[in-house]
């Protein structure tokens, strides 16, 4: 029996080699977003100012030098603690111009002999709105379980024109209600689209100062750990909070950011510039990060965990089956099963987690949200100041672009390096940090996708001298567009430094006295860990 059984397992190895030799390792299959139909939907000439590229900023020898003493006098203290929190692996086209619809009256149900559709909420309270998308008035909050009659749907955005058990009338989002009957048989909205034009940057706007003649930033010092504020020049710093991806509202008085509580399950917060007059918006989110303002400063968009899987699940396969469907690519801890005479019977793996991350727009005033689509793995939106019916995000496989009225959503970028997108205040650009390779970069964009430069890169003195590229993380807009900051730990520990809108001009933002109050720490992971506002 012995030597059948090692028979056998020879056998099963040489035959699991040739099956895994054989495969196409493809890897996971990319989550498809359907593109509008062109000859309905004709894409205009972009009317965002291109940007044009720029050669990489020259470092003369004085300024490599004392770039050098200053890397090699950190403080002890602050090089053991970079050693103990290493960066980690980061984790997520203008519409054509269309009219704004007339919602359908919502005075009265439509005439119909007998409803050809109907359905039931299939959410924890949808909003219900007076015309199809989440820019219009939220009429009332249903609940899950709530009977619908369904009166008309618009098809541009696959919101339902629906009559309640009370005979109230409104809108809902399709995607939240189990639906029942023909919808063929349903009136259609003679809405042609919900989403307003793209409308071009303003110019020769300036924004509102503050005391500090080049505006605050607002600076995470480490995620979930104490945000700061300071003036530009260096002077004011002080105390505001602790939590994780402060932004400043457009306004200029207010700063959201999230708190986790016990376990990964976040709450949005709201406080002023201050500190003073904290208030939780909404909690039960879990993994929640990246708030970001609406252009009136009303509502908040953020990224939360939902769906998928949290934790490395088990597969089996029975050998009777056939040869099992695996991703080589990601599977892991091979087993194989015996039956009780010793036989193979079954091949047992295990995948890693797979979390899945959406997009939520909630309401400050009324505190009520609306969940959006962006794929299965939003990360990080950023609100565009230009067109506040857009929304754009870190996909799986490059940035993604959301119409929040229409509730569609289509690629903006392909390259999944793409991550933790910013706009300026402009609406003209989009910063972004880029993973490249081992570290992370900063570039810049157009608000349409077009005209990438990279802004950042490493010098060769600095590779020869050291043999580790540097890191450039977290950009942030100036209120005048003028200038970036960011991050970098070019001189051996994490600071604050900007540069020009091309690259050109990189320097610290504070001195070496104000950095070493600072301490700030950078672990990835689309952390937006700088805002600079007036």
């Amino acid at each position: 029996m012995p030597k059948i059984r090692n028979l056998t397992l020879k056998l099963i190895s040489t035959l699991f080699f040739i099956s895994v030799s054989a495969c196409s390792l493809t890897g996971e299959e990319e989550e498809v977003l359907v593109p509008l139909d062109q000859s309905t939907w004709p894409t205009p000439v972009p009317t965002a100012v291109q940007a044009t590229p720029t050669p990489f900023p020259t470092v003369d020898t004085a300024v490599a030098e004392g770039l050098l003493a200053r890397r090699n006098n950190v403080p002890e203290n602050v090089k053991s603690a970079q050693a103990e929190t290493a960066p980690a692996e980061p984790t997520a086209p203008p519409l054509p111009p269309t009219a704004t619809p007339e919602p359908i009256p919502t005075s009265a149900p439509a005439q119909t002999a007998a409803p050809a559709a109907s359905g039931v909420v299939d959410s924890f309270g949808l909003n219900m709105r007076d015309g199809p998308g989440v820019n219009f008035t939220i009429l009332r909050q249903l609940k899950r379980g709530d009977a619908l009659t369904v009166l008309a749907l618009d098809a541009v955005s696959n919101w339902l024109n629906v009559q309640t058990a009370d005979e109230a009338v409104g809108w809902v989002n399709a995607e939240y209600v189990n639906l029942k009957g023909d919808l063929s048989q349903v009136q259609r909205s003679s809405s042609e689209s919900s989403s307003p034009p793209v409308r071009p940057a303003p110019s020769g706007e300036q924004p509102p100062r503050n005391s500090s003649p080049e505006g605050r930033l607002l600076i995470q010092r480490h995620s979930g750990g104490e945000i700061l504020t300071i003036n530009r020049d260096g002077s004011g710093l002080q105390h505001l909070t602790t939590g994780i991806d402060p932004v400043l509202s457009p306004d200029g008085n207010r700063v959201a950011f999230i708190r986790w509580g016990s376990g990964d399950v976040g709450t949005l917060w709201v406080a002023n510039l201050d500190g003073s007059g904290e208030t939780a918006i909404i909690g039960n989110l879990k993994q929640a990060k990246s708030p970001s303002w609406s252009p009136n400063s009303q509502r908040i968009a953020l990224n939360f965990q939902k769906g998928g899987t949290t934790e490395a699940v088990q597969q089996c396969r029975q050998f009777s089956d056939g040869e099992p469907d695996i991703n080589f690519w990601q599977a892991f801890n091979f087993q194989v099963r015996y039956d009780d005479e010793g036989m193979p019977v079954a091949l047992c793996w295990k995948m890693p987690p797979d979390p899945h991350w959406q997009l939520r727009v909630i309401d400050l005033a009324t505190k009520t949200f609306e969940d959006l689509p962006a794929g299965q793995y939003a990360f990080a939106p950023t609100w565009d100041p230009a067109n506040a019916w857009r929304v754009v995000s870190a996909g799986r496989f490059g940035l993604i672009w959301t119409d929040i009225n229409r509730g569609v959503a289509e690629s903006l970028t392909n390259d999944s390096s793409d991550r933790a997108p910013i706009f300026s205040a402009d609406g003209k650009y989009i910063a972004l940090t880029y993973k490249q390779h081992d570290h992370w970069e900063v570039h810049r964009l157009n608000a349409d996708g077009t005209g990438r430069v990279r802004l950042t890169k490493t010098p060769l003195y600095a590779i020869v001298e050291d043999t580790q590229q540097w890191n450039n993380a977290s950009p942030a807009f100036s209120p005048t567009g003028a200038e970036i900051a960011f991050l970098t730990d070019r001189t051996g520990r994490w600071e604050v430094w900007v540069m020009n809108l091309d690259g050109s001009n990189q320097r610290p933002a504070f001195s070496d006295a104000v950095n070493d109050q600072l301490e700030i720490m950078y672990d990835g992971n689309d952390a937006r860990a700088l805002g600079w506002g007036t």
